[in-house]
């Protein structure tokens, strides 16, 4: 079952790979540009959604 939190953080996830690509490219050479996505993490927020 996907819940509607689940959507909104795989929407943050994308919009944060594609603002790091961009970025990227803007810097130029010389220079990386990382991120770091992690996958989903036990907090209430996730416990709350997940139980309901």
């Amino acid at each position: 079952m996907m819940l509607p939190l689940y959507a909104v953080c795989s929407v943050y996830k994308t919009v944060v790979e594609q603002m790091t690509r961009v970025s990227s490219k803007e810097i130029g050479r010389g220079i990386s540009v990382n991120t770091i996505s992690p996958g989903r993490t036990t907090t209430e927020l996730f416990l709350e959604e997940e139980f309901q």
